[in-house]
């Protein structure tokens, strides 16, 4: 992210993978809720190890990555992002059947495999 993104190189783009448990449980409207105070990511990041660890936990990944929970807490309350979760989310996920999973111009890299990423993003950056 730092070294592409940030500098402007390369544009990213988050989609939903939307399982019908994260999408009922808010998970998705939760991390549109964290991204107003700035920690989009880390409350992603702190919401997929929540899952590792047996079940979706807002709440614990809400207080680990510090927000603002009386903030968050309306947000979600008032539901601030459910026209941001489209119901497409649950089929139309470009054929993707699991997470992580990237596409760098299109090629598709499953898993969480920074290595293979950045030689797509260095070979789609020299192409003509």
């Amino acid at each position: 992210m730092q070294e592409y993104v940030a500098t402007g190189k390369v544009r990213y783009v988050d989609y939903y993978f939307g399982f019908p448990q994260s999408i009922s449980a808010g998970a998705v409207e939760a991390m549109m809720c964290a991204a107003e105070q700035g920690k989009y990511f880390a409350f992603k990041t702190a919401l997929f190890s929540t899952v590792a660890e047996g079940e979706l936990d807002i709440v614990t990944a809400a207080r680990g990555v510090g927000l603002h929970l009386n903030a968050f807490d309306t947000c979600r309350r008032i539901r601030r992002y459910q026209d941001t979760v489209p119901e497409i989310a649950l089929t139309d996920n470009m054929g993707v059947t699991a997470t992580p999973t990237f596409f760098v111009n299109g090629q598709e890299v499953r898993g969480n495999r920074p290595d293979e990423i950045r030689q797509l993003i260095e070979a789609a950056l020299l192409a003509p």
